[in-house]
């Protein structure tokens, strides 16, 4: 593990977005190097969906279903209330879409890679992440 030297002002405000996100201060800046990298792979030969993830995501008392892609990340709503089928960049995303879908009214703000379940093995996204 490093350590990185920040100046006050970009301490305060790393540990502002670390709050906003409800993540630790290294998952922030992960996330914001997600945001700025592309981190897409060509897609493995062979079968489309050996790529592809089976995940789910309960949320007071409600099953959503999903299929997370490792090549890019994406993660696609396959089931499950009101949002069908629906492909978002990113599993926190989807699961601030979950969120909104079942509770308009509540913050969705969301760490998708801890709330979504690999159905397989019950364990969070994040124990795939970067499998």
């Amino acid at each position: 593990m490093r350590t990185v030297q920040l100046t006050d002002q970009t301490a305060g405000r790393l540990a502002l977005l670390s709050a906003a996100w409800e993540l630790t201060d290294s998952e922030a800046v992960d996330r914001l190097i997600e945001r700025l990298t592309d981190r897409s792979q060509p897609a493995p030969a062979g079968d489309d969906q050996a790529h592809k993830v089976p995940v789910h995501f309960e949320y007071r008392g409600r099953r959503y279903d999903g299929l997370y892609d490792r090549r890019d990340q994406s993660l696609t709503v396959t089931g499950g209330g009101g949002l069908g089928t629906r492909r978002f960049v990113r599993p926190s995303p989807a699961a601030a879409a979950v969120v909104r879908d079942v509770d308009p009214n509540v913050d969705p703000a969301r760490n998708g890679w801890r709330n979504w379940i690999v159905t397989s093995t019950g364990q969070p996204l994040q124990s795939i992440r970067y499998a």
